[in-house]
Order: structure tokens, then C-alpha cells, then sequence
């Protein structure tokens, strides 16, 4: 249950506000809904309560990258719905505040999936995300497995090589030609990856390790 989860909705469009706080506000989902068509009348309305907006990105994109070029010191959660024209630019903003990006066809189950961990604090990167936005999630997962796991976590080099290439949606024929391994390797890599990160599958694997990053760096 995310009832305890205080959201806000933003968008132009009545209807469009109306279909994502549907989505949000299912059997398993929250109760209620905040709405409204601005992001400053959001954090108004819920009173200073903690609060996670989900940000329509078709409508709203600009007035986002003004908000979080303002630096605020205690922004809500920001979770965007990007449309594939602007999954680049939407990836990016997570080196400015956002913590998570969804796209525009995104199910009910994982929009409130991803309020739902950017409400404790961490990111979610949608899996149709990861090849739009390898440029930026290869550094946030190399980032992770360098410093982001403690010392029985620590990713080893080479699981750091396969990771970064996980990021980038390479296959493991593509991971064992571009490192001249052996597909049992590769498999062995990726397994421990998944055992170290306590994922269930190699796109799990990318965001859990991304989550472990709490402020996304250049390097």
C-alpha cells in the first residue's frame, strides 16, 4: 500500500492530471491525489508535508528545468513523464534534482513503482530509458559500484566493465566480443552482479546499482 505516500500530479491538461491520478490512486495505490497545474501550487497545497510529484513532461518540461535550476533546498520527489523526444534532456535533469524518469506509455503498476521509491529518497529509471540515457547512467552506475556499496558489496573491475555495458543495453554476445570473454564468463559476471545488487533480472541490476547513488555526479 503507498497511502502514506502524499502525491501531486502536474499538468496542463484537466484530463491528463485526471488519468495519472487514476493511475495512482488504484487498489494498491494512494487514496488521494493532489492536482493542480503549476509546481508551486502543489507543494502549496500539501502544506508541508513530504511530497512526491509526478511531472508531465509533455506539458510541464520547461517549467521543471526552471524549478530545479533554482536549486530549492527542499524540493519534493520529482518523478517525470518523458516523451521519447525528450528521454535525453529528462535523463540529464537527474544531475539537477530529478529522481525519476518514466516514459509517456508507462503502466499504473510502474508509475506507482517509481513514487514509490523516489518518495524514500532513491532514483527509478524506467527499463525503456536505460539506451536514450546511457551517456549519463553509465556514470551513476560506475559511480555505485565504486562507492556506493559497502565493503561485502564492492564491485570488482571487471564487474564494473560489465555493468557499464548492462547500462547501455548491450546483450552478453555484444559484452563477451567488446571484452574479449567467454559467453560462461559473461553469464558468471552477470550473475554475480545480480547476487551482489539483489536484483532479479540485468535492468534491475542497473537501477538498483543507480540507487545507490545519492547525488548524481559528472566523472
Amino acid at each position: 500500500m503507498l497511502s502514506h505516500i502524499v502525491v501531486g500530479v502536474c499538468a496542463d491538461s484537466e484530463i491528463v492530471r485526471s488519468g495519472m491520478a487514476m493511475s495512482l490512486a488504484g487498489p494498491d495505490g494512494m487514496p488521494s491525489v493532489l492536482q493542480a497545474a503549476d509546481i508551486d501550487s502543489l507543494i502549496a497545497a500539501a502544506n508541508g508535508k513530504d511530497l512526491t510529484l509526478v511531472i508531465d513532461g509533455r506539458s510541464r518540461y520547461s517549467e521543471l528545468a526552471r524549478y530545479l535550476a533554482s536549486r530549492p533546498t527542499s524540493a519534493p520527489g520529482l518523478v517525470l513523464v518523458a516523451e521519447h523526444n525528450k528521454v535525453r534532456e529528462a535523463v540529464e535533469l537527474l544531475d539537477r534534482g530529478l529522481r525519476g524518469v518514466v516514459g509517456v506509455e508507462v503502466s499504473p503498476v510502474d508509475l506507482c513503482l517509481a513514487v514509490k521509491v523516489v518518495s524514500r529518497g532513491s532514483y527509478y529509471i524506467h527499463s525503456t530509458m536505460f539506451s536514450e540515457g546511457s551517456h549519463i547512467l553509465n556514470r551513476i552506475a560506475l559511480r555505485a559500484g565504486l562507492a556506493g556499496c559497502d565493503t561485502r558489496m564492492r564491485l570488482t573491475a571487471r564487474e564494473r566493465d560489465v555493468l557499464h555495458l548492462l547500462a547501455q543495453g548491450r546483450s552478453n554476445d555484444d559484452i563477451a566480443s567488446l571484452l574479449t570473454l567467454s559467453q560462461r564468463t559473461v553469464k558468471y559476471h552477470v550473475s554475480n552482479l545480480l547476487a551482489k545488487l539483489g536484483a532479479r533480472n540485468r535492468w534491475e541490476a542497473v537501477t538498483l546499482a543507480f540507487r545507490l547513488t545519492n547525488e548524481p555526479v559528472d566523472g
